[in-house]
């Protein structure tokens, strides 16, 4: 319960300070960045909720992750099986234009 309050407050917080910095241009910033007003109006409150949300989107992360590797190595047994094989047997397919210079003589000597 406290923390689903705390979320409330910082996200009411960070779209204050958005919108402070937005539209009032004497809050935007000064010389030092970590002790300007942009940094505690919008900074701070976005990095408290990603500390305070930490585990859900680790969570997310994580299963996206699985996900993507789950999925990889089906592609490297394809690879795998196509370069495991002879040349004769591999099936090749050539596109029109290495097939015609494979076929015609060789133009380039002027004989």
């Amino acid at each position: 319960m406290a923390d689903a309050v705390r979320r409330r407050v910082l996200m009411v917080w960070l779209l204050g300070g958005l919108l402070a910095v937005a539209l009032l241009p004497a809050v935007r910033g000064g010389p030092l960045l970590g002790g300007s007003l942009p940094f505690w109006l919008v900074l701070a409150p976005a990095i408290n909720l990603a500390w305070l949300t930490r585990h859900r989107w680790l969570a997310v992360l994580g299963t996206r992750f699985r996900a993507a590797r789950m999925r990889r190595p089906a592609a490297r047994r394809i690879a795998r099986r196509g370069a495991g094989q002879p040349s004769g047997q591999r099936a090749v397919t050539r596109s029109r234009r290495s097939r015609a210079a494979a076929s015609s003589p060789d133009r380039s000597s002027n004989s």
